[in-house]
């Protein structure tokens, strides 16, 4: 029998094997903890298992417990679909966790296909609850016990320098590599949490404002390892803020330079740190692989990145990417409209500093335009809420929720459209996009590039009405063709 059986479920949107789909890194580490202490465990990715079902009814019915790990959206919605499965073929227990049913846990127990949640981090709480018969002594837990909600004592953050290396024998590898940098890339994640305070994101509630990261020694022993089992020349940095701690950065390199580990490697950075960032340090990440940075811009309104406490300025924005145009590094910047009060001259301003970063920066793409969701745990769910969104009643109503779409009360029917079809068009505007993201996707980038002209054309003009050519693009875009 195995002890437990772990379910990654789908995405909806960003299921595209060998460009989207990253290893689903929340788990392993789980599974990592499970295998140190003895306990075997099982990884089911929905993503890439074509027959998921008949796999999750073997592995339940020998199992003593399915965690299933889910952010709001699409993947609550996959994750009940698995949970029904496994429902109706054993009596494992079903346990729910990852960001959503953390912040949401006592609407989430209510649910009939939910045995327990884990708030936080999983790693310690799921190998005490295999072990321990008594879950009220396990803390970090929310379950059901003779028709009664029992919560437990909160849980400590995890000393990330602790976790074991992970077991990569469980995922067949072949699915999650990716040739955005490099010919063949890994994901990889040394930190957690973020010390920055955005008004639209869900880390100061679920990591408390706070940022662990592995001491540089440990992320380079992982990183060394991936690199020479895999045979990678690439990784990305999947973590919320890879940059916190610009020495650390610097050690981690040196310390794949000492051990002659060479790759082109992508992370996330925020405006103000490369703002700061000397030329010198600069043109060390360059010389040691940086290849594509992810930086979240939000929006070109100075008013607006005020009220979502971005902390960082306009000229800020044009000025870093203005530095960045000097080197061989490619920004990808990202933006959210639909915010609670924003305005057409904030959205204007948006639109406007898009096109000038494109063209003050001939390498610089546009990650897309995200709709603003008020996920729970962000301050600007209290606000939204405020001026007239009621919150799903039920862990099955979040399934809906998409960066894509927005059905606010304070966005009409005519702006909603019209959001929507810049968010889709985003993609296209830089025209470098779709040539990266769909190598091996030959005719749909071909097509993809031809379209980015008319985008750009459009975009500059402010066209975003008559569109029929969308329709099918969202269609593509749906079942996980584009992105």
């Amino acid at each position: 029998m195995t002890d437990a059986v772990l379910l990654f479920p789908r995405t909806g949107t960003m299921d595209i094997k060998g460009v989207l789909v990253e290893i689903p890194q929340s788990l392993l580490f789980i599974a990592a903890f499970l295998e140190k202490a003895k306990l075997s465990t099982k990884i089911i990715d929905q993503r890439v298992e074509k027959d998921w079902k008949t796999a999750l009814r073997r592995e339940a019915k020998n199992t003593k417990l399915v965690g299933i790990s889910a952010m709001t959206g699409k993947q609550i919605d996959y994750g009940l679909k698995a949970a029904k499965v496994v429902r109706e073929s054993s009596d494992a227990k079903i346990v729910w966790g990852g960001i959503h049913p953390s912040l949401m846990p006592e609407q989430t127990i209510r649910n009939d296909l939910v045995d327990a949640v884990v708030v936080g981090e999983g790693e310690e709480t799921l190998v005490e609850m295999l072990k321990e018969k008594d879950w009220s002594k396990v803390k970090g837990i929310v379950f059901k016990k003779g028709g009664k909600t029992i919560s437990t004592k909160p849980r400590d953050f995890l000393d990330i320098n602790k976790l074991p290396p992970p077991p990569y024998h469980l995922l067949k590898m072949e699915n999650y590599f990716i040739p955005f940098v490099g010919a063949r890339a890994l994901h990889v994640h040394t930190s957690r949490g973020c010390p920055h305070r955005c008004t639209f994101c869900y880390n100061r509630v679920f990591n408390q404002g706070r940022w662990r990261a592995m001491k540089a020694k440990k992320a380079a022993d992982m990183i060394e390892e991936m690199v020479k089992r895999f045979d990678l020349d690439g990784v990305v940095f999947t973590e919320d803020n890879f940059f916190v701690d610009l020495k650390r950065v610097e050690d981690i390199f040196k310390e794949l330079d000492r051990r002659s580990v060479k790759i082109r490697w992508k992370g996330d950075c925020r405006i103000d740190y490369l703002d700061r960032m000397s030329e010198s340090f600069l043109s060390f990440l360059e010389e040691h692989g940086l290849d594509t940075l992810n930086i979240g811009v939000e929006s070109g309104s100075q008013r607006v990145l005020k009220r979502i406490q971005k902390d960082i300025t306009v000229e800020q924005i044009y000025r870093v990417n203005k530095k960045l145009a000097k080197t061989n590094i490619t920004p990808r910047y990202s933006f959210m409209m639909g915010f609670p009060d924003e305005t057409e001259e904030d959205r204007r301003a948006t639109m406007g500093m898009i096109v000038r970063i494109i063209e003050d920066n001939k390498k610089a793409m546009i990650g897309n335009v995200s709709l603003f969701s008020p996920y729970p745990g962000c301050e600007m769910f209290k606000e939204a809420i405020e001026r007239g969104f009621s919150p799903p009643g039920s862990l099955e109503g979040w399934a809906d929720l998409d960066l894509t779409t927005i059905d606010m009360p304070f966005i009409d029917k005519k702006l909603r459209k019209r959001l929507e079809n810049i968010s889709h068009m985003s993609r296209f505007v830089d025209g470098i996009s779709v040539s990266r993201y769909l190598k091996t996707r030959p005719l749909i980038r071909a097509l993809a590039l031809v379209y980015s002209r008319i985008v750009r054309y459009r975009w500059k003009r402010g066209f975003f009405s008559f569109m029929p050519e969308l329709a099918i693009f969202k269609i593509l875009y749906k079942r996980g063709m584009i992105r």
